[in-house]
């Protein structure tokens, strides 16, 4: 059945780009840039979270029948609460004491998952404001030259299937695009898609949660937040130096489960300033993973101008949790008992085939892993420990060659199906979770409109 709806503020503005996750499917979407959301659901009874950076998270139980089902959602600032005192013994910032926590946390959640199959639709959108003199020499007998002030749209429908640690394989299974260039498979974006904000890179870009984060980044506390039954913090990250290797912006992130909850990251690029947005969810009980990507392209080069933007939303089809890996005791106790189960079973299988004096060793850096987490303050030196005994509790699961220096190298095979290039509006009018908006709509019909005289001659 059809659900759609119109995300909005507080004074009944249409507020754009709210992630709209269904529980039981484990899909998130996103609204347009006019409020706008729609998705396909079977009739039955779902629990709704809506999701805005800045905003509060507003939860809904719905009923959906047979047919068209609105569902209209305000949501009112988010206040963030400054605690009375902010500054820890040593004179420093508050925010460095949740993130040395998190950096030291970030190579288990970098591996939680051992593997997943998802689906992602990406939409992506240009809007060329210059074109430079020398491009329109070049390009001035071309018949699909591109044009200042047009709208280019192009979305696509991709599975993916990941195996850790660094296994991608997407399957393009429906792309259009009125882009004069044509449908190309947008690996770009998919890289940063498929990338993990809890590695230390991405590309050249050094992230935030970095084990050597501290030497490029200082940290500011900007408050907390409620959202559940979880304490998110939400941390402005701060550039040591202007380099393009460098992001700003915010981080949220959970007390005592010290992960990430969303991000609002910019970076200042050869072809202008990117901005990225990113929501995560819990798609399994305690395993957070990005549903929605808002990416934001301010382009500027060679005297080129264009405003580019992707959006992109994630519906977790499985999810196998890497039970290779002792998780801490906070963290095990918020498993559900199918997940604690099996953890003891994988352990149990794990004790056999280990000598003495390896599981001596185990114990050892297991307790050392707790005594960390339990402190309410980390030093960098304590910090730096914790990263490395997580990083050795991950090592058992992958190939030890690969990660001399921390850095994930992911390997991406791309197939696209013979029929992906098929224009079907129908089919796409079923799939597409992320609603067009009238411009788009209106490009797209003198897209197929083309396409149809095209084939006609």
């Amino acid at each position: 059945q059809t659900i759609t709806g119109t995300t909005k503020d507080e004074k009944g503005s249409p507020l754009p780009f709210v992630t709209v996750y269904i529980k039981e499917t484990r899909f998130g979407t996103l609204s347009n840039k006019d409020g706008i959301y729609y998705l396909m659901l079977n009739e039955g009874t779902y629990n709704v979270t809506y999701q805005c950076l800045g905003y509060e998270t507003v939860e809904k139980q719905i009923k959906v029948i047979s047919g068209l089902n609105n569902f209209d959602v305000s949501l009112s600032l988010r206040p963030y609460q400054i605690p009375a005192v902010t500054v820890s013994s040593s004179n420093e910032d508050k925010a460095y004491s949740i993130i040395r926590k998190a950096i030291g946390m970030a190579s288990y959640y970098r591996n939680q998952v051992q593997e997943f199959s998802s689906e992602v639709y990406m939409k992506g959108t240009l809007k060329v404001n210059k074109i430079s003199w020398a491009v329109k020499v070049a390009t001035r007998n071309e018949k699909n030259m591109i044009k200042e002030g047009s709208l280019y749209v192009q979305e696509s429908l991709n599975n993916i299937h990941f195996v850790a640690p660094d296994k991608y394989e997407q399957n393009v299974k429906m792309i259009r695009s009125n882009f004069p260039s044509g449908e190309s498979e947008n690996n770009d974006v998919m890289e940063f898609v498929n990338a993990s904000l809890y590695q230390p890179k991405i590309g050249d870009i050094i992230l935030p949660l970095a084990p050597y984060a501290m030497k490029h980044y200082n940290y500011r506390y900007a408050g907390y937040t409620k959202q559940g039954d979880r304490i998110v913090n939400k941390i402005r990250v701060i550039p040591k130096r202007k380099s393009k290797q460098l992001l700003e912006g915010y981080i949220y992130i959970a007390d005592n489960y010290w992960n990430i909850h969303s991000a609002d990251l910019t970076a200042q690029t050869v072809i202008g300033t990117i901005q990225v947005k990113q929501t995560f969810n819990e798609v399994e009980k305690n395993i957070w993973l990005p549903v929605s990507y808002n990416f934001d392209i301010n382009g500027k080069f060679m005297g080129n101008e264009g405003i580019f933007n992707y959006v992109s939303s994630v519906k977790y089809k499985s999810v196998v949790l890497n039970t290779n890996i002792t998780p801490p005791a906070n963290l095990a106790k918020a498993f559900n008992e199918a997940q604690k189960e099996e953890l003891n079973e994988k352990n149990v299988t794990i004790q056999k085939n280990k000598t003495p004096k390896q599981l001596k060793k185990e114990q050892k850096r297991k307790e050392q892993i707790e005594e960390l987490i339990q402190k309410d303050e980390l030093t960098n030196r304590e910090m730096i420990k914790l990263s490395q005994l997580m990083e050795k509790n991950a090592i058992q699961t992958r190939d030890t060659s690969r990660i001399k220096n921390l850095e994930v190298k992911r390997s991406h095979k791309v197939t696209v199906d013979s029929s992906a290039r098929i224009i079907d509006t129908a089919r796409w009018n079923v799939i597409r979770p992320v609603a067009l908006t009238s411009d788009e709509t209106k490009i797209i019909e003198q897209k197929i409109e083309k396409n149809n005289e095209d084939s006609l001659e």
